[in-house]
């Protein structure tokens, strides 16, 4: 089963923007948002790597919800 995962999550304030999405299967994303720090830091960077691959422009700052 796929999940759309957030990689800086609603909770945190991130945006339901295509720059901030992507989607993964349930034991990856439970892995980047309950994982042990290494499990969530591989998950991160792939994660980083495939918005910047997808998204020349990325910017994680456009991410989060601005007051």
């Amino acid at each position: 089963m796929l999940t759309l995962a957030h990689y800086i999550a609603k909770s945190q304030g991130g945006l339901g923007i295509e720059e901030n999405l992507a989607v993964a299967c349930i034991d990856c994303h439970a892995q980047y948002d309950h994982g042990y720090s290494a499990e969530r830091a591989e998950k991160e960077e792939q994660f980083r790597e495939y918005l910047q691959c997808e998204y020349p422009q990325w910017d994680i700052e456009i991410l989060r919800y601005q007051r």
